[in-house]
C-alpha cells in the first residue's frame, strides 16, 4: 500500500501492484490522478509505503477543512437530493425556488424552458398540460426545466 502525504498526515491510500500500477477506490488510476481529489495538495505527490496499522491511526482535523466540507456536501446533495437536507441547503434552496417559480408560472401561464442543455432559456405561455419545472443536477448546480403530464 502507499499513502498520499502531507507532511506526516496520510491523506489518501492506494495499492501498487506489481506492474506498479496504482489502484484507489476509484480503480485504477494514474500517479497525478491519484492525489487530484485534495486540492490543496500539488502534483508532483509525496507517496510512501503505509501499513494497515498507519491507515488505523486516528488523523487530527485540518485546520482549513471548511472549503472541502462544503465541497462534499454540494456533492451529496445532487446525489442525494432525496434526504432530509438542512433548510439553507442548496438543494433545499433550488427546490424552494422551482416551487415558487412554478407557482409564479402558473400564475401568468407563462414558462421558462430550454430546447437543449447549451441553449438560452426561453418563455412560452402554457398550454394547460405543464406539471410543473424538473430539476436535474449539472456540474456547478442545477438545470430546471418545465416537464409536462405524461
Amino acid at each position: 500500500m502507499i499513502g498520499l502525504m502531507q507532511g506526516e498526515l496520510i491523506r489518501h491510500a492506494g495499492v501498487v501492484d506489481p506492474d506498479g500500477n496504482i489502484w484507489d477506490c476509484r480503480g485504477k488510476v494514474g500517479e497525478k490522478e491519484f492525489g487530484e481529489p485534495f486540492l490543496d495538495i500539488k502534483f508532483p505527490y509525496e507517496t510512501r509505503p503505509i501499513t494497515e496499522e498507519q491507515l488505523k491511526v486516528v488523523a487530527p482535523l485540518l485546520s482549513n477543512r471548511e472549503p472541502f466540507i462544503e465541497s462534499l456536501s454540494k456533492k451529496a446533495q445532487m446525489v442525494w437530493p432525496e434526504l432530509p437536507w438542512k433548510s439553507d441547503t442548496l438543494v433545499v434552496r433550488v427546490r424552494a425556488f422551482a416551487e415558487e417559480l412554478e407557482a409564479l408560472s402558473r400564475k401568468h401561464s407563462l414558462w421558462i424552458y430550454g430546447n437543449l442543455p447549451t441553449a438560452l432559456p426561453a418563455i412560452a405561455e402554457g398550454d394547460g398540460e405543464e406539471k410543473g419545472y424538473a430539476l436535474k443536477a449539472v456540474m456547478g448546480g442545477y438545470m430546471i426545466n418545465r416537464s409536462f403530464q405524461s
